[in-house]
Order: C-alpha cells, then structure tokens, then sequence
C-alpha cells in the first residue's frame, strides 16, 4: 500500500534509484486523500524518468487531472470497447423489511453451489450480521481491512474450495480481491455511489463466466 511504502522508503528501508514503472491500480479510489498526496511523494522520490500507469474500472474527476498533479503528459487508452472478458451478469433486487436481511443472507447460502462476496457500508453491521449467522451455523467468514496477508489468503482459499459459502467484506477489505469463477455478490446494504455498484459488481462476470449482483433493502433503498 501507498502509506506502508512511505512507512519502509522514510526508514530507508527501500531505495526507488533503480525503478523504472510504478502501477496505481484501482485509481480512482487510491487518488482520494490521503491517497493522492502519498502517491505524489512515492513519485517524486523516484527517478525523473520512471513510467507511470494508472489502471481503474470507472472514470472520476482526478482522472482527467494526473498531468497537473504528476507533471507528465498522461495518454489514455479505453479498453471497453474490445474488451471481451465480460460475461453476463444478472441484477437483482430483494426488497422487504430489513430485519429479515440476515435471514435472506442464510438462505442464499444454502442454495446448491452459491457463494458469494457479501458487502457492507459499516463494519459494526458486518459484525453484527456474523454474530446472527454464527449460531445459525451459517459456512461463512469475514475480512477485515487490518488483516493480514496470510489472513486474506486462508478466507479466500476457504471460498474457491467451497469450505465456505460466504466472505464478508467492507469496500476497503475487499478492494482488488480477485476470486476466478465467483458466481455471486451481495450487497447487503446498498452502495453510496454508482460507481461503488460496479466495483462491487466487477467481482462476478469475469473472463466470460456468468454472474449474479443480489441487492437487498426496503421501499427507500429500492
């Protein structure tokens, strides 16, 4: 991460002298404060010539302004329109009254070969719904932001292998998760923003498989 790699090059820990290509992925999210400003330091301490590449899934404001805040000339390429990686992705809304979301969440998880990413806006909502599942016996587990790398491994291997049905996730721990053949995502509480939609629903569909994006809510979320 951006912060922990100042945390190493203020330690003189790592030098950046020799390197040649920095990768922002995720950009339009990383760009944000504090974000944009700990970038800014990383590539001003690395040589005047390094290559910057910005990869992101949505388009934002800071986007169209790297050549003011990077002092390079940034060239944009557009892959949407050849790209076939895509596949069909079926939206779903489940409406009703919100005390019965954790009951929905068990019972998609009991579904024959369902597993999903299941999101969340707060981690105290997160909690609370993994404190109802754990005595309804419910296959899941939760990721968390401060976890581990090891941590992040074991829970994502648990989901491929089908041990588990579920992983629960915050925007923040579930960024850049990539889980090949994911049949679904949930969103147990609805997005922010659009773009936070497609970035949640960008984990199912991909390289030609089929996926679900389940969101659930009352009258006013719909």
């Amino acid at each position: 991460t951006a912060g922990r790699l100042l945390e190493l090059m203020n330690a003189n820990k790592i030098k950046l002298a020799d390197l040649q290509t920095i990768v922002i992925d995720e950009a339009d999210e990383l760009l944000r404060d504090p974000g944009l400003g700990q970038v800014r330091e990383i590539a001003s301490a690395a040589p005047a010539d390094v290559q910057l590449a910005f990869f992101s899934a949505t388009s934002s404001p800071i986007l169209r302004e790297l050549d003011k805040w990077f002092g390079q000339e940034v060239k944009t390429i557009d892959v949407r329109a050849v790209d076939k990686t895509r596949g069909p992705v079926k939206h779903y809304f489940m409406q009703g009254g919100r005390g019965h979301e954790v009951e929905w969440l068990g019972k998609l998880a009991r579904e024959d070969d369902f597993r999903a990413l299941v999101f969340f806006n707060k981690n105290s909502t997160l909690a609370k719904a993994a404190g109802i599942m754990r005595h309804q016996h419910v296959r899941f587990a939760t990721l968390e932001r401060t976890d581990r790398s090891m941590a992040r491994k074991e829970a994502l291997n648990l989901l491929r292998k089908g041990k588990i049905d579920l992983l629960l996730v915050t925007d923040l721990a579930g960024r850049g998760l990539d889980i090949p053949k994911l049949p679904a995502v949930v969103n147990f509480e609805v997005p922010r923003s659009a773009t936070v939609y497609i970035h949640r629903a960008g984990r199912t569909g991909r390289m030609g498989n089929s996926g679900t994006v389940i969101t659930m809510g009352d009258a006013h979320d719909f």
